[in-house]
Protein backbone atom coordinates (compact mmCIF):
# COMPACT_ATOMS: atom_id res chain seq x y z
CA UNK A 1 0.00 0.00 0.00
CA UNK A 2 2.77 2.44 0.82
CA UNK A 3 4.06 1.95 -2.70
CA UNK A 4 1.27 3.13 -4.63
CA UNK A 5 0.70 6.02 -2.19
CA UNK A 6 4.29 6.91 -2.98
CA UNK A 7 4.00 6.16 -6.81
CA UNK A 8 1.08 8.40 -6.71
CA UNK A 9 2.26 11.02 -4.77
CA UNK A 10 5.64 11.24 -6.91
CA UNK A 11 3.77 11.31 -10.12
CA UNK A 12 1.54 13.91 -8.54
CA UNK A 13 4.62 15.98 -7.74
CA UNK A 14 5.86 15.48 -11.39
CA UNK A 15 2.34 17.06 -12.71
CA UNK A 16 2.61 19.74 -10.81
CA UNK A 17 5.61 20.82 -11.46
CA UNK A 18 4.68 20.68 -14.92
CA UNK A 19 1.27 22.57 -14.80
CA UNK A 20 3.37 25.46 -12.84
CA UNK A 21 6.14 26.27 -15.90
CA UNK A 22 3.02 25.75 -17.77
CA UNK A 23 1.16 29.12 -16.03
CA UNK A 24 2.26 31.40 -18.60
CA UNK A 25 1.43 35.42 -18.18
CA UNK A 26 -0.43 34.85 -21.16
CA UNK A 27 -2.55 32.54 -21.52
CA UNK A 28 -2.27 29.90 -24.58
CA UNK A 29 -5.96 30.01 -25.94
CA UNK A 30 -5.56 27.03 -29.22
CA UNK A 31 -7.93 24.86 -28.42
CA UNK A 32 -7.89 21.43 -30.20
CA UNK A 33 -10.52 18.62 -29.89
CA UNK A 34 -9.92 16.09 -27.15
CA UNK A 35 -10.25 12.34 -28.70
CA UNK A 36 -9.73 11.08 -25.11
CA UNK A 37 -11.26 13.46 -22.54
CA UNK A 38 -10.96 13.64 -18.88
CA UNK A 39 -13.64 14.62 -16.57
CA UNK A 40 -13.68 18.19 -16.02
CA UNK A 41 -10.87 18.83 -18.55
CA UNK A 42 -12.92 19.65 -21.81
CA UNK A 43 -15.31 22.68 -22.50
CA UNK A 44 -18.06 23.03 -25.95
CA UNK A 45 -16.24 23.87 -28.78
CA UNK A 46 -16.30 28.22 -29.99
CA UNK A 47 -18.22 28.50 -32.97
CA UNK A 48 -21.37 28.14 -34.73
CA UNK A 49 -19.58 24.41 -36.37
CA UNK A 50 -18.46 22.93 -33.58
CA UNK A 51 -20.81 19.65 -34.21
CA UNK A 52 -21.15 19.03 -31.12
CA UNK A 53 -17.67 18.12 -29.92
CA UNK A 54 -15.60 19.07 -26.66
CA UNK A 55 -12.57 21.07 -27.21
CA UNK A 56 -9.88 21.94 -24.65
CA UNK A 57 -6.76 24.31 -24.38
CA UNK A 58 -3.57 23.50 -22.37
CA UNK A 59 -4.51 25.73 -19.54
CA UNK A 60 -7.70 24.02 -19.07
CA UNK A 61 -6.87 20.69 -19.70
CA UNK A 62 -3.76 20.67 -17.42
CA UNK A 63 -5.67 22.32 -14.57
CA UNK A 64 -8.67 19.61 -15.00
CA UNK A 65 -6.52 16.62 -15.05
CA UNK A 66 -4.53 17.64 -11.75
CA UNK A 67 -7.71 18.32 -10.03
CA UNK A 68 -8.79 14.97 -11.26
CA UNK A 69 -5.96 13.63 -9.95
CA UNK A 70 -6.15 15.10 -6.03
CA UNK A 71 -10.09 13.88 -6.59
CA UNK A 72 -8.42 10.10 -6.88
CA UNK A 73 -5.65 10.99 -4.66
CA UNK A 74 -8.60 11.72 -2.16
CA UNK A 75 -11.22 9.10 -3.07
CA UNK A 76 -8.64 6.07 -2.91
CA UNK A 77 -7.76 7.56 0.84
CA UNK A 78 -10.97 7.43 1.53
CA UNK A 79 -11.93 3.88 0.43
CA UNK A 80 -9.26 2.27 1.88
CA UNK A 81 -9.32 4.01 5.30
CA UNK A 82 -12.70 2.64 5.09
CA UNK A 83 -11.09 -0.77 4.68
CA UNK A 84 -8.79 -1.17 6.82
CA UNK A 85 -10.77 0.68 9.32
CA UNK A 86 -13.29 -2.09 9.35
CA UNK A 87 -10.43 -4.66 9.20
CA UNK A 88 -9.18 -3.63 12.57
CA UNK A 89 -12.43 -2.87 14.08
CA UNK A 90 -13.90 -6.60 13.90
CA UNK A 91 -10.62 -8.61 13.84
CA UNK A 92 -9.16 -10.42 17.71
CA UNK A 93 -6.02 -11.27 16.18
CA UNK A 94 -3.41 -8.38 17.75
CA UNK A 95 -1.44 -9.15 14.67
CA UNK A 96 -3.89 -8.42 12.07
CA UNK A 97 -4.74 -5.49 14.36
CA UNK A 98 -0.90 -3.89 14.76
CA UNK A 99 -0.43 -4.74 10.63
CA UNK A 100 -3.96 -2.64 9.56
CA UNK A 101 -3.07 0.19 12.43
CA UNK A 102 0.24 0.07 10.39
CA UNK A 103 -1.51 0.45 7.18
CA UNK A 104 -4.26 3.14 8.21
CA UNK A 105 -1.07 5.59 9.51
CA UNK A 106 0.38 4.93 5.91
CA UNK A 107 -2.51 6.21 4.62
CA UNK A 108 -3.13 9.42 6.79
CA UNK A 109 -0.19 10.12 5.92
CA UNK A 110 -0.01 9.85 2.31
CA UNK A 111 -3.40 11.75 2.18
CA UNK A 112 -1.67 14.38 4.39
CA UNK A 113 0.61 14.81 1.57
CA UNK A 114 -1.66 14.87 -1.22
CA UNK A 115 -3.60 17.95 1.20
CA UNK A 116 -0.08 19.36 1.34
CA UNK A 117 0.31 19.84 -2.61
CA UNK A 118 -3.10 21.52 -2.85
CA UNK A 119 -2.46 23.94 -0.47
CA UNK A 120 1.05 24.57 -1.77
CA UNK A 121 -0.57 24.47 -5.74
CA UNK A 122 -2.77 27.23 -4.33
CA UNK A 123 -0.74 29.16 -2.86
CA UNK A 124 1.86 29.19 -5.46
CA UNK A 125 -1.15 30.16 -8.31
CA UNK A 126 -4.81 28.81 -7.29
CA UNK A 127 -5.57 29.41 -11.35
CA UNK A 128 -3.60 25.86 -11.51
CA UNK A 129 -6.81 24.36 -10.19
CA UNK A 130 -10.20 24.31 -11.62
CA UNK A 131 -12.03 26.87 -10.91
CA UNK A 132 -15.10 25.19 -9.51
CA UNK A 133 -12.96 22.90 -7.53
CA UNK A 134 -13.33 18.88 -8.36
CA UNK A 135 -15.19 15.95 -7.35
CA UNK A 136 -15.69 12.57 -7.68
CA UNK A 137 -18.67 10.41 -7.10
CA UNK A 138 -18.48 7.06 -5.38
CA UNK A 139 -21.75 4.82 -5.70
CA UNK A 140 -22.69 2.78 -2.62
CA UNK A 141 -22.84 -0.73 -3.15
CA UNK A 142 -26.57 -2.01 -2.64
CA UNK A 143 -27.78 1.52 -2.48
CA UNK A 144 -29.13 2.29 -5.75
CA UNK A 145 -29.00 6.53 -6.21
CA UNK A 146 -26.75 7.02 -3.25
CA UNK A 147 -23.23 8.13 -3.82
CA UNK A 148 -20.65 9.45 -1.53
CA UNK A 149 -19.01 12.67 -2.97
CA UNK A 150 -15.48 13.67 -2.40
CA UNK A 151 -13.64 16.80 -3.67
CA UNK A 152 -12.51 20.46 -3.12
CA UNK A 153 -15.87 21.15 -1.09
CA UNK A 154 -15.08 18.16 1.10
CA UNK A 155 -17.51 14.93 1.73
CA UNK A 156 -20.82 14.46 1.67
CA UNK A 157 -23.90 11.95 1.01
CA UNK A 158 -25.78 12.25 -2.43
CA UNK A 159 -29.04 11.13 -3.21
CA UNK A 160 -29.80 11.20 -6.82
CA UNK A 161 -33.28 10.51 -7.98
CA UNK A 162 -32.46 9.02 -11.10
CA UNK A 163 -30.63 6.20 -10.44
CA UNK A 164 -27.64 6.06 -12.73
CA UNK A 165 -27.22 9.35 -13.65
CA UNK A 166 -26.13 12.70 -11.73
CA UNK A 167 -27.85 15.13 -13.25
CA UNK A 168 -28.22 18.04 -10.55
CA UNK A 169 -25.07 20.32 -12.13
CA UNK A 170 -27.58 19.87 -15.34
CA UNK A 171 -29.19 23.35 -15.18
CA UNK A 172 -29.86 26.53 -12.81
CA UNK A 173 -33.47 25.86 -12.26
CA UNK A 174 -33.85 25.02 -8.44
CA UNK A 175 -36.42 22.34 -9.09
CA UNK A 176 -35.28 21.11 -12.69
CA UNK A 177 -34.13 17.57 -11.19
CA UNK A 178 -36.78 17.21 -9.69
CA UNK A 179 -39.04 18.09 -12.73
CA UNK A 180 -37.42 15.50 -14.78
CA UNK A 181 -37.44 12.42 -12.57
CA UNK A 182 -41.61 12.98 -12.15
CA UNK A 183 -41.14 13.40 -16.19
CA UNK A 184 -39.20 10.02 -16.11
CA UNK A 185 -41.60 8.50 -14.38
CA UNK A 186 -44.69 9.36 -16.47
CA UNK A 187 -42.83 8.62 -19.82
CA UNK A 188 -41.98 5.29 -18.16
CA UNK A 189 -45.30 4.54 -17.63
CA UNK A 190 -46.55 5.80 -21.04
CA UNK A 191 -43.86 3.92 -23.09
CA UNK A 192 -44.74 0.49 -20.92
CA UNK A 193 -41.10 -0.72 -22.27
CA UNK A 194 -42.03 -0.55 -26.21
CA UNK A 195 -39.37 1.70 -27.29
CA UNK A 196 -39.71 1.16 -30.58
CA UNK A 197 -39.14 3.91 -33.16
CA UNK A 198 -42.89 4.32 -34.13
CA UNK A 199 -43.93 4.23 -30.30
CA UNK A 200 -40.90 6.69 -29.09
CA UNK A 201 -42.40 9.30 -32.18
CA UNK A 202 -45.95 8.85 -31.23
CA UNK A 203 -45.21 9.74 -27.98
CA UNK A 204 -42.90 13.05 -28.77
CA UNK A 205 -46.09 14.00 -31.13
CA UNK A 206 -48.43 13.61 -28.76
CA UNK A 207 -46.47 16.17 -26.38
CA UNK A 208 -45.56 18.25 -28.37
CA UNK A 209 -47.13 18.21 -32.21
CA UNK A 210 -45.14 20.36 -33.87
CA UNK A 211 -41.27 18.63 -32.46
CA UNK A 212 -38.70 18.25 -35.36
CA UNK A 213 -37.17 14.91 -33.02
CA UNK A 214 -37.81 11.28 -34.31
CA UNK A 215 -37.55 8.21 -32.26
CA UNK A 216 -35.17 7.41 -34.39
CA UNK A 217 -33.27 10.31 -33.57
CA UNK A 218 -33.74 9.35 -29.53
CA UNK A 219 -32.41 5.81 -30.37
CA UNK A 220 -29.60 6.77 -32.11
CA UNK A 221 -28.15 8.98 -29.72
CA UNK A 222 -28.90 6.49 -27.09
CA UNK A 223 -27.36 3.32 -28.78
CA UNK A 224 -23.94 5.74 -29.79
CA UNK A 225 -23.71 6.90 -25.98
CA UNK A 226 -25.35 3.91 -23.76
CA UNK A 227 -27.86 6.29 -22.22
CA UNK A 228 -31.07 5.48 -21.10
CA UNK A 229 -33.44 6.73 -23.96
CA UNK A 230 -36.42 7.63 -21.15
CA UNK A 231 -33.98 9.57 -19.49
CA UNK A 232 -32.95 11.22 -22.90
CA UNK A 233 -36.21 11.94 -23.70
CA UNK A 234 -37.37 13.07 -20.20
CA UNK A 235 -34.44 15.80 -20.46
CA UNK A 236 -35.59 17.62 -23.66
CA UNK A 237 -39.21 17.56 -22.68
CA UNK A 238 -38.89 19.37 -19.66
CA UNK A 239 -36.20 22.02 -21.38
CA UNK A 240 -37.41 22.93 -24.65
CA UNK A 241 -40.61 20.23 -24.97
CA UNK A 242 -38.63 18.59 -27.52
CA UNK A 243 -36.90 21.43 -29.32
CA UNK A 244 -40.38 23.64 -29.77
CA UNK A 245 -39.58 25.90 -27.08
CA UNK A 246 -36.91 28.74 -25.76
CA UNK A 247 -33.63 28.88 -27.42
CA UNK A 248 -33.51 25.40 -27.97
CA UNK A 249 -35.78 25.62 -30.72
CA UNK A 250 -33.92 28.24 -32.70
CA UNK A 251 -30.12 26.77 -31.76
CA UNK A 252 -30.93 22.69 -32.88
CA UNK A 253 -30.46 22.44 -29.10
CA UNK A 254 -33.49 20.34 -27.58
CA UNK A 255 -31.66 20.13 -24.48
CA UNK A 256 -30.21 23.65 -23.91
CA UNK A 257 -26.87 21.84 -23.77
CA UNK A 258 -24.51 24.98 -23.49
CA UNK A 259 -27.27 27.45 -23.62
CA UNK A 260 -26.69 30.16 -20.78
CA UNK A 261 -29.11 32.53 -18.43
CA UNK A 262 -26.78 34.89 -19.70
CA UNK A 263 -27.65 34.66 -22.98
CA UNK A 264 -24.49 32.87 -24.77
CA UNK A 265 -26.14 30.09 -26.82
CA UNK A 266 -24.86 26.81 -28.38
CA UNK A 267 -25.78 26.30 -32.07
CA UNK A 268 -26.14 22.66 -33.77
CA UNK A 269 -26.29 21.98 -37.56
CA UNK A 270 -29.20 20.10 -37.16
CA UNK A 271 -31.72 18.46 -34.69
CA UNK A 272 -29.35 14.85 -34.54
CA UNK A 273 -26.32 16.69 -33.34
CA UNK A 274 -28.75 18.17 -30.52
CA UNK A 275 -30.11 15.48 -29.42
CA UNK A 276 -26.23 13.49 -29.17
CA UNK A 277 -25.22 16.66 -27.04
CA UNK A 278 -27.73 15.04 -24.35
CA UNK A 279 -26.82 12.05 -24.94
CA UNK A 280 -22.86 12.71 -24.50
CA UNK A 281 -23.45 14.82 -21.54
CA UNK A 282 -25.49 11.90 -19.85
CA UNK A 283 -22.46 9.58 -20.92
CA UNK A 284 -20.43 11.67 -18.61
CA UNK A 285 -22.43 12.10 -15.46
CA UNK A 286 -22.92 8.77 -14.79
CA UNK A 287 -22.42 7.40 -10.95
Amino acid sequence: MKKYILTFLYTLTFLTGSVVFAQSPQPITGEYVVLAPLPGTTKPCTGSDNGGKNCADINSYLSGFLGLAIGIGATLTFLYLGFYGFQYAVSDSASVKMENKGKIYEILTGFFLIISAYAIIRTINPKILPEDGFSIDISVPFVPGVSVVVGSGGISIQNYPIVGYNIGTYATAPNHEKVVEQTYNQLTAQLNNNLTEANITSNLRRIAPRTPLTGAMILESSRKYGVNPILLMSMMQVDSSYGTAGKGAVTFNPGNVGNMDDGRTRTFTNWQQGVDAVADWLNRHRI
